[in-house]
C-alpha cells in the first residue's frame, strides 16, 4: 500500500472510530471520571483525565474548558488561560470559556483582559448566570454544598442582582452550618425581591441557630403573611397566632 493510500486509509479508520459507540462511551466515561476528581478537589487527577479525553477528541471544547478550570483551581493560571484560549479558537461563541478565561486573567492581575473577556461572555450569552445557577442546584442536590456555593458565586459575579442565586447560595451555606453567611445571602436575596416567602422562612431558621430569636419571630411572621404554610403552622404551634 503506497503512502497516500495508507494515509487515507488511516484517516478513514480514525473517522469511523470517532463516530463509533465505543469511542463515544469511552470519551464520556473519561469525562465523568475527570469531573468526579474535580469535585473531590483532586485537580492533578482531573487534569490527567481531561488530557486523556482531549487525546480522544482534540476538538472537544468541553474538555479544553474543563481542563482549564482544573488548572485554574490548582493555581496554574497561565496554562489555564492557554486551554481556555484553545476552546475559544475551536468555538468563538464559547461564552463559558470567555468567562473562565476572564477569571484566570483577573487572578494574574490582567484586569483589562479580564474585563474584555467578561464583557464578551455576557454579550454571547446574557443568561450565562442561569447556567451556573442550575449547575449549583445539581451539586446542591448531590450534597456537594461547596461545589454548589462555587457555582452560585460565579452566577452572582455574572449577575450581582440575582435574588435567586443569593437564595440558593444561602441554602448551601445553611446546610454547611454557616448560619451567619446564610443570613447575609438571604438578606441580599430579599433586597432584590422582598416577596420571597421561603427566604424569610429560611432566614428565620438560620436566625434561630444564632440565637436571634426576636429576629427569627419577625421573619416567621413575614413569611406567614406572604403565605408560607410552614411559618403559619410554626406561629400557631409556638405563639398561638394565626395569619
Amino acid at each position: 500500500m503506497n503512502k497516500p493510500i495508507r494515509f487515507l486509509f488511516l484517516l478513514l479508520c480514525l473517522m469511523l472510530f470517532a463516530e463509533s459507540p465505543v469511542y463515544a462511551k469511552s470519551f464520556k466515561s473519561i469525562m465523568l471520571q475527570a469531573e468526579e476528581q474535580l469535585d473531590k478537589g483532586d485537580y492533578k487527577s482531573a487534569i490527567t483525565f481531561f488530557t486523556k479525553a482531549i487525546e480522544l477528541d482534540p476538538q472537544s471544547i468541553e474538555a479544553y474548558n474543563s481542563r482549564g478550570s482544573a488548572k485554574a483551581k490548582s493555581g496554574d493560571y497561565p496554562d489555564a488561560i492557554e486551554d481556555f484560549s484553545i476552546a475559544i479558537e475551536l468555538d468563538p461563541n464559547a461564552a463559558e470559556a470567555y468567562y473562565n478565561r476572564a477569571a484566570a486573567k483577573a487572578s494574574i492581575e490582567d484586569h483589562k483582559g479580564a474585563r474584555e473577556d467578561r464583557k464578551m461572555a455576557m454579550k454571547l450569552d446574557p443568561k450565562l448566570s442561569l447556567v451556573y445557577d442550575n449547575r449549583g442546584l445539581i451539586k446542591y442536590l448531590r450534597d456537594n454544598y461547596q461545589g454548589a456555593i462555587d457555582n452560585f458565586t460565579t452566577a452572582l459575579e455574572l449577575d450581582p442582582k440575582s435574588a435567586i442565586a443569593y437564595k440558593h447560595r444561602g441554602y448551601a451555606k445553611h446546610e454547611m452550618k454557616d448560619y451567619q453567611g446564610a443570613i447575609e445571602d438571604y438578606t441580599s436575596a430579599l433586597t432584590f425581591d422582598a416577596k420571597l416567602a421561603d427566604v424569610y422562612w429560611n432566614r428565620a431558621l438560620a436566625k434561630s441557630q444564632v440565637e436571634d430569636n426576636e429576629g427569627a419571630i419577625k421573619d416567621y411572621k413575614k413569611a406567614a403573611k406572604l403565605g408560607n404554610i410552614s411559618a403559619q403552622n410554626w406561629l400557631k404551634e409556638n405563639l398561638g397566632e394565626e395569619e
